[in-house]
């Protein structure tokens, strides 16, 4: 091949340039920003191609020809990168550091093989705005472009600052040096620039051990630190999912009400982004947190999801609190991750769940929900209507459809068996039913597609029925619930697969999502909200039963033990029902005497002020801790 002869960039690769410029422009302004216009680099370089295959690239400028893609070497050299990328990530590395991209070839493999590895990630640096540019030129990167979670791109002479603070921002230093890997990404052709990636990369090295080092003392601190049993936390931490429609404004309420109480809260969002959780371990390192309040996980779990040892978890002095507030049996969430200590006080929403937490801890209460808001909502044109609900529903009516009738007649037993019996499980009551092989083959295979499709990795076969068959009992029992009321005038709120399943007559009272900031609004702007009561917590009153009066509104419900047990009262603060016949009635009664209804609303929205704020329940958690 030495006999063929270099050639400008040909036109495509121009093209290509441009369009996936304009997506780093939209994308990656940040990375731009030091290197300038990448098209003003186009005319530096040069390649041989053969029957459309690339075969060598190469810069030429006034500082010198600098060899990217050598002719005669490049698929030997290309099939080493390969090589040399796979070998840490099957040694369990998850953080790859390419100096060098090397033409393209090894940041398009590292891609490849982050589609494998779904908790790592790549840092590309190259400070040589020639080699940026034939990657953008000669490669599709627009998935490694938009890949702006788990693929980071650096270049220019700032090089190193850039990558110095987007690891202290990160604190991507925490990261394990066992599940950190180095790798020359520059085929080693050029010997300066290939000198030059190797000093860049020893020098991250050391920037990681000393920025290691310099946050060991936050870090034993937070482990070693001695704390007194008769005092009262002074500062609260927790972490949530900002997309999490229930339990971040749970979480954020409840420590408004522990600052209400006294203490100093953060509350540190919380995403699948790679590195996010040693982000989040270093912040709670720093903050230095005494009371960790956490929803739905076992405070042990998260601290070793996050990325410290048993030993580490049980030398430190902390107060934590766990307060679920779903049936945490059907994510699997138990076990060896489940064990607390002298400081551990578990909460629960629903009685039911006590026994369980006894198990594990001989402190554990019961705790209701409240409201999380703290006044009432504004009226809007936009929401006004008669009745309306505000929830979820499964998205199951696909798989529900291509089941048999018999096995999809089965299913919506196994809702009304769950409704009059909840001390079985969900999956106790299908075998009551005594399906077919088949029938249990079939609606076991659904499960399984439904908890692929909602991303749920189950491994074992009883947890993955007993979430699918708690879906579709959620399900049935909304849809027949809104099916009835939506005569009455009923809008319905939530998610697009409520779209789907209202009748063609009735698609215009589906009103979209609601965000929670327009939560309070849009009960406020309703006369009545219907609250329909999760199958998960078959005995206790939802955020909705306090969220609805406090907001200036009713709610109507359907009874469960705890609306008979004095936190709300029936007929006079709030409304409910125990059949869909019922249900009826009571809209229809209270929409013809509005009279009554607005005493309803004023008892209700007094009650809820007056017993039922996250303060409320801060107070009452620090109480069961003894303060």
């Amino acid at each position: 091949m030495s006999h063929m002869n270099w050639k400008p960039l040909p036109e495509n690769h121009r093209r290509r340039l441009d369009a996936q410029t304009r997506l780093l422009e939209m994308r990656r302004p940040e990375f731009l920003s030091p290197l300038g216009n990448l098209r003003e680099y186009a005319h530096r370089l040069e390649v041989i191609e053969e029957d459309g295959n690339l075969i060598a690239v190469r810069s030429n400028s006034q500082q010198g020809i600098r060899t990217m893609l050598p002719q005669e070497q490049g698929s030997i050299l290309i099939q080493r990168q390969r090589t040399a990328l796979h070998a840490p990530f099957e040694r369990g590395a998850r953080f790859l550091v390419l100096s060098g991209i090397g033409v393209g070839h090894s940041l398009l493999m590292a891609q490849a093989m982050l589609e494998k590895h779904p908790t790592a990630g790549v840092a590309a640096w190259d400070w040589d705005p020639c080699a940026w540019t034939a990657f953008f030129a000669l490669f599709d990167a627009k998935k490694a472009i938009e890949n702006t979670d788990r693929i980071f791109f650096f270049g220019g002479e700032s090089i190193h600052e850039q990558v110095d603070e987007f690891l202290r921002r990160r604190k991507l230093f925490l990261f394990p040096s066992d599940k950190t890997a180095y790798l020359l990404g520059s085929l080693p052709v050029h010997p300066a620039a290939t000198e030059k990636y190797i000093e860049q990369a020893r020098s991250l090295a050391k920037m990681i051990q000393e920025e290691n080092a310099r946050f060991e003392p936050a870090i034993q601190s937070c482990l070693k630190r001695s704390a007194s049993d008769d005092r009262a936390p002074r500062s609260a931490w927790s972490c949530a999912r900002p997309d999490a429609y229930i339990h971040y404004p749970i979480a954020k309420a409840f420590l408004e009400g522990l600052e209400r109480a006294g203490l100093s809260t953060h509350l540190e969002p919380f995403d699948d982004q790679f590195g996010r959780s040693f982000e989040t371990l270093g912040d709670f390192f720093e903050r230095k947190p005494e009371l960790l309040l956490m929803l739905n996980v076992w405070p042990t779990a998260f601290l070793y999801d996050m990325g410290l040892s048993i030993e580490a978890i049980e030398s430190m002095q902390l107060w934590r609190v766990c307060w679920m507030v779903d049936d945490t049996l059907l994510y699997a969430d138990e076990g060896p991750m489940a064990q607390t200590g002298g400081r551990d006080f578990v909460f629960c929403c629903d009685r039911t769940y006590l026994p369980r937490m006894q198990a594990y801890s001989c402190q554990s209460f019961f705790l209701p929900h409240a409201a999380i808001f703290t006044g009432p909502g504004r009226v809007r044109d936009e929401f006004k209507a008669d009745l309306c609900y505000v929830g979820s529903l499964p998205d199951v009516q696909g798989l529900l459809e291509d089941m048999p009738p018999a096995c999809r007649e089965m299913l919506e037993r196994v809702e009304k068996l769950r409704s009059e019996r909840w001390d079985c499980t969900f999956s106790q009551h299908l075998a009551s039913l005594e399906p077919t092989p088949a029938q249990r083959q079939c609606i076991a295979q659904t499960a399984h597609d439904f908890c692929q499709s909602a991303y749920k990795d189950y491994t074992d076969v009883n947890v993955e029925l007993n979430y699918f068959l708690y879906n579709a009992a959620t399900y049935f029992k909304r849809y027949k619930t809104v099916m009835r009321l939506l005569p009455l005038g009923l809008k319905v709120y939530g998610p697009a697969s409520w779209r789907e399943a209202l009748p063609t007559k009735y698609r215009d009272r589906y009103g979209g999502f609601i965000n929670n900031e327009d939560l309070a609004d849009c009960y406020a702007s309703s006369k009545i909200c219907i609250n329909i009561h999760s199958h998960q917590c078959p005995t206790c009153l939802n955020p909705r039963d306090f969220d609805v009066p406090m907001a200036g509104s009713v709610v109507l419900g359907d009874w469960v033990e705890d609306a008979g047990r004095g936190l709300m009262a029936p007929g006079s603060e709030f409304l409910t029902y125990r059949t869909l016949d019922e249900a009826e009635e009571t809209a229809r009664y209270y929409l013809q005497n509005e009279d009554e209804l607005g005493e309803v609303r004023k008892r209700g929205g007094e009650r809820a002020a007056r017993e039922h704020t996250y303060a409320h329940r801060a107070k009452s958690v620090l109480q069961a801790m003894g303060f």
